[in-house]
């Protein structure tokens, strides 16, 4: 169960989506990479009909192709993949509102919202926060009274929706410690490693957006299209180049479109943590192909076949590439190898040498039964060696803030499970960045435990380089004195 059986700091939903596939198909990574196929899948079938509401189902055929190529994936967890589709979904509807003034469709939006929530709370909470006042301004554009099944809505938005989610994380929290909840929900500066202020971020991803326009010839001409095509679309909409009912729909997509975006930016501006703008990137790709396919709409028709087939040579180049890409490591045998990692991956031969050579040890010493302490942050070696934590908490870095009573927990945890065993890699010692030293800047009293119970006998892997996520790894193994 997240939260009380381990710790999680996402929502309870997706250890349950994914579940389903381990059921179905086994516990393996291939398990879950099918899971988020199709989510990726939905996202995409989403997008497509964002666009088509406005634009030829060419133009948002192209799109979807190029928001499944292009758009960055969240290489750290399979979670966010389903908040992406929720998000889109939401948008789909609040613009299919607008047009068909249909109101289950509002119910709709405020359902994915509510599934959003249960992913990640703090999007679901701004996927309200855009979907109650565009709303309002959809009522406002066409002029719609507010109805009694109007005023039932928002009743159920600002009331209903946020008493079902408090009351699902409630059933999972409440019989947690002050501490384990605030881990496990981490919106205090003080959880965070890293912290910035919003002009710091938003003007290094000014600067980011720049660089990239800047990087080569092909981002500058792709850059002066959607200038112009923004252009373009803008002097239609001011010449009545585009009819007026169609006009205001228009006006509320680019609306909708660019406060989603700046609403899903919100981790990003408060971290500068450059992945947390992977939130908002559908709305940016959207933006896009909705001012390119407005403006095509006046171009002659082989124009408009010219630019679908650039658009569509990089598409199909960008995918040559990576297929390339796979084929060369899969000839380099970057294939983990590993039960239950079967899979191709980027990680350094050296990388990879060090987790098989560390999983082969454990499963070689540890008998059936016995399980092993892993730390800082290694529940990799968990999956691999098919073991339980004998402990809920799988983090030990700085700024998770463990207490001297969690810290007593756990090691009564150890105790009590009669844990032999313990792994620990070279990110115990990483100052700086909220990471912290192991036994220094936190958790002294379960290092003392550990030196006074536990010798090394075994090391594997860099113990002089920097240590990373994926990169100069290493570790040591440990056994009960």
């Amino acid at each position: 169960v997240p939260y009380k059986d381990y710790w999680w700091i996402y929502g309870p939903l997706m250890p349950y989506y994914y579940s389903v596939f381990f059921k179905l198909f086994g516990v393996d990574i291939a398990s879950i990479l099918f899971g988020q196929f199709l989510l990726n899948l939905a996202a995409g079938i989403f997008f497509f009909s964002i666009l088509s509401l406005f634009t030829s189902s060419i133009v948002a055929y192209t799109a979807t192709l190029w928001f499944w190529i292009f758009k960055s994936n969240f290489f750290f967890t399979y979670n966010h993949a389903a908040g992406i589709v929720c998000l889109l979904a939401a948008s789909y509807y609040i613009l299919d509102y607008f047009r068909n003034k249909n109101l289950i469709s509002l119910y709709i939006a405020l359902l994915a919202s509510f599934t959003l929530s249960l992913i990640k709370i703090n999007f679901g909470v701004t996927s309200l926060v855009v979907l109650i006042p565009f709303t309002y301004i959809a009522d406002r554009f066409n002029k719609m009274p507010v109805t009694r099944g109007k005023k039932y809505f928002y009743l159920a938005s600002l009331a209903g929706m946020p008493l079902a989610v408090l009351s699902v994380y409630w059933s999972f929290l409440n019989t947690l410690p002050l501490y384990a909840i605030r881990q496990c929900l981490p919106y205090l500066p003080s959880d965070h490693p890293r912290n910035a202020t919003f002009l710091t971020t938003a003007w290094t991803w000014w600067k980011t957006i720049a660089f990239n326009i800047n990087l080569n010839w092909p981002n500058r001409l792709f850059a002066a299209l959607l200038i112009l095509c923004i252009f373009q679309t803008l002097i239609n909409l001011y010449k009545n180049g585009i009819n007026s009912t169609h006009k205001k729909e228009v006006l509320f997509a680019i609306l909708l479109l660019l406060s989603s975006y700046f609403w899903n930016m919100h981790e990003y501006f408060v971290s500068g943590v450059l992945y947390r703008t992977f939130w908002a990137q559908p709305f940016s790709i959207l933006l896009v192909f909705l001012f390119i396919g407005l403006a095509v709409k006046n171009l002659p028709k082989k124009l408009e076949i010219l630019l679908i087939l650039g658009l569509l040579i990089v598409i199909f180049d960008k995918f040559n590439a990576e297929t390339k890409h796979v084929r060369y490591l899969r000839d380099r045998n970057q294939n983990l190898g590993i039960d239950r990692a079967r899979i191709v991956a980027m990680n350094s031969n050296a990388w990879k040498t060090t987790v098989a050579r560390a999983t082969a040890f454990l499963k070689a010493n540890l008998s059936p039964e016995e399980s092993f302490l892993a730390l800082p942050y290694e529940p990799l070696y968990y999956y691999l060696t098919d073991k339980k934590s004998p402990t809920r908490q799988l983090i030990f870095l700085e700024y998770i803030n463990i207490v001297e009573e969690q810290e007593r927990q756990i090691i009564a945890e150890i105790e009590s499970n009669r844990t032999n065993w313990a792994v620990i890699s070279n990110r115990s010692v990483l100052p700086g960045g909220g990471m912290g030293i192991f036994g220094q800047t936190y958790c002294p009293l379960l290092a003392q435990y550990l030196r006074e119970h536990f010798e090394p006998v075994a090391e594997f892997g860099n113990w002089t380089g920097s240590p990373g996520w994926a990169w100069n790894h290493g570790v040591k193994i440990l056994k009960r004195k």
